[in-house]
């Protein structure tokens, strides 16, 4: 064989061998049937072997028990969410909509109001407060029967008709006995009338129902000395009614005689006026001098309830009770002596009456009612003497400025938060067998801001500088508690007595005009909620001497934009400026926690840096921060 031919047959076995090995070779598979999880990739339906990705998780929101949660693997991310509150009512206080958590105390009864036959009733429980109304009948007059004014119901006929006379502008109708002429109404539109004393010989002895109801032109009337009774509604919303002499033979004056009579500013109750009708001078917002005579022995519902001028009243020592609202909403009033015959005290009586500073509640009194003294914002001093058995719910709700309360060995019962929200309630004097203690929300939440319970007679530690700042004292313990004040910027006392401060939880709470602080060197801490709600606050300044801002401290500070934590400060409190205006801020190396929601809802806040020494952030420190965009966290 030529050396030719061997080359081409070892050039045909080469090829030969290429050709088989290409034929046994499978072709690429194109990789399908398989699905990718969040933690495996796919595995081909044809080959086995796995492709493409792994899957992304499918996440789950949130709770408040559990963060996002992958519905595949079980894999977390993030935070629990924050609880969604129901709102609390009179059984149950804030309870969580998803995993039933509960936060605070119960709420106050929201009643549905009284009617002509059922008392105040809660919307949520039940519970009823009070007597229904009654009803409130309107005379029958020659039209329709004797009508109950709130509720419509109607008893017997109309009168029959009787003679009618009009006098100058006046209508007097003929008794039903034919003896005397009443006053029913008017014909014309006068500034004044001048009431007849006699008629056709006959005496004019009554003002009738509605007699001059809604007259708008009315500024003056003259009442003869022969007028006996002033009927419900008489002079109902005589608007413009400047000034009434009632004679001394006046003896009953009906309900809602005066009702919104708004300018009205001051009037003289005769010594023969026996009995005055529910809501008798209700509204009569320019009413500012009443004098009650001592015939009257029981000032009703509602008498003087909105008369928003009203400042000073003298009560005689005839009377011996106080109806539901006598003096609801008696803004200007700012103090009031019970005498000693006062036995009963009704519901809501002072509530809302803002400027009252100080009442003496007679010896008398054995029980305090619901919501009597709520919202009396001003109330600084009350004595509840022996004798007193029970204070009724929500009795001094919100009592803000009141400092000090006594308990008498004869109180047994405290209603439901008869002391909530008095957040400035320092010392609380208990010589009843209650077991009252400080911080806790029992017996109507009467220790809950306390500093002390004292259990026997000791001398007050509370005292109040020249710029009306008060302070607790005892030994080395001060506490600046308020300040009697409106002033818009306030620089702090520089100590107590020469020693150092802290700053009382509340101290401040809710002091909305208040736009500039200085706190000096010596205060060493700021209590929960010092300075929360404070609206208007724009500038503070902090001493190096403070060590801890406690929770919520500057909490619903909306206008507080900027503020400088000294390097002293080694705690941050939760909430402690939750909602607050503040732009960006710089925490101290001092710093090692800053707690749960501590800048939660900072809705301008853009950026913040945590420094080296903070060791915990808290849940939601952050959380509703919207337009926080840096934020440095620290490797400790």
């Amino acid at each position: 064989m030529t050396k030719f031919s061997k080359i081409t047959v070892v050039f045909l076995f080469v090829c030969a061998m290429v050709f088989t090995l290409c034929a046994c070779q499978p072709a690429p598979c194109n990789h399908g049937g398989g699905t990718a999880t969040c933690f495996d990739k796919a595995v081909c339906a044809y080959c086995g072997k796995e492709y493409g990705e792994v899957a992304k998780h499918h996440w789950v929101d949130a709770t408040c028990t559990s963060p996002q949660t992958c519905k595949d693997c079980g894999a977390t991310k993030g935070r629990v969410a924050p609880h969604d509150y129901s709102d609390a009512n009179c059984t149950s206080p804030k309870t969580c909509k998803d995993c039933g958590a509960t936060r605070g105390g119960l709420a106050g009864h929201d009643y549905f109001d009284a009617t002509c036959t059922s008392p105040k009733t809660c919307k949520d429980c039940g519970a009823t407060q009070g007597k229904p109304l009654g009803h409130v009948w309107v005379d029958a007059n020659y039209d329709v029967p004797q009508t109950c004014s709130r509720c419509l119901q109607i008893q017997g006929e109309p009168l029959e008709y009787l003679e009618a006379v009009v006098e100058e502008g006046i209508e007097y109708r003929l008794n039903q006995e034919g003896t005397a002429y009443v006053v029913t109404g008017y014909t014309e539109m006068r500034r004044h009338y001048e009431i007849l004393p006699t008629v056709r010989l006959l005496p004019v002895v009554e003002i009738g129902s509605g007699a001059f109801y809604g007259n708008q032109y009315l500024t003056s009337i003259t009442i003869p000395s022969s007028v006996t009774s002033i009927d419900n509604e008489a002079f109902y919303y005589c608007y413009y009614l400047l000034t009434i002499n009632i004679p001394n033979s006046v003896t009953t004056i009906g309900e809602r005689a005066f009702y919104n009579c708004d300018n009205l500013s001051t009037i003289n109750i005769p010594n023969s006026v026996t009995s005055i009708g529910r809501g008798a001078f209700t509204d009569c917002r320019n009413l500012s001098d009443v004098t009650i005579p001592e015939s009257i022995t029981s000032i009703g519902e509602e008498v003087f309830s909105y008369c928003t001028s009203l400042s000073t009243i003298n009560i005689p020592n005839s009377v011996t009770s106080i109806g539901n609202s006598a003096f609801y909403h008696c803004v200007s009033l700012t103090s009031i002596v019970l005498p000693d015959g006062v036995t009963a005290i009704g519901d809501s009586a002072f509530q809302y009456c803002k400027r009252l500073t100080s009442i003496t509640i007679p010896d008398s009194i054995t029980s305090i009612g619901n919501y009597v003294f709520a919202y009396c914002s001003n109330l600084t001093s009350v004595t509840i003497p022996e004798g007193v058995e029970t204070i009724g719910d929500c009795a001094f709700y919100r009592c803000a400025s009141l400092t000090s309360i006594t308990i008498p060995s004869s109180l047994t019962t405290i209603g439901n938060n008869a002391f909530y929200g008095c957040y400035l309630l320092a010392e609380v004097y208990n010589f009843s067998s209650l077991e009252i203690k400080v911080g806790s929300t029992k017996y109507g939440y009467v220790g809950r801001y306390a500093i002390v319970v004292y259990t026997e007679n000791v001398q007050s530690k509370l005292w109040t500088d020249e710029n009306g700042f008060t302070f607790f004292e005892d030994g080395d313990n001060c506490y600046l508690v308020k300040h009697r004040g409106t002033g818009i910027t306030l620089s702090l006392p520089e100590s107590c007595h020469g020693k150092n401060y802290a700053i009382k939880c509340y101290a401040f709470y809710d002091y909305f005009q208040l736009v500039n602080v200085i706190i000096p060197e010596g205060v060493t801490s700021i209590g929960n909620y010092a300075f929360s709600s404070c609206d208007n606050l724009i500038s503070i300044t902090i001493p190096d001497s403070v060590t801890s801002i406690s929770n919520n401290a500057f909490s619903s500070c909306y206008s507080l934009t900027a503020i400088n934590i000294p390097d002293s400060v080694t705690s941050i409190g939760d909430s402690a400026f939750s909602y607050c205006g503040l732009t960006s801020i710089t925490i101290p190396e001092s710093v090692t926690s800053i707690g749960n929601s501590a800048f939660s809802s900072c809705d301008s806040l853009i950026s913040i840096t945590i420094p080296d020494s903070v060791t915990s952030i808290g849940n939601y420190a952050f959380s509703g921060c919207d337009n926080l965009i840096s934020i440095t966290i620290p490797d400790s």
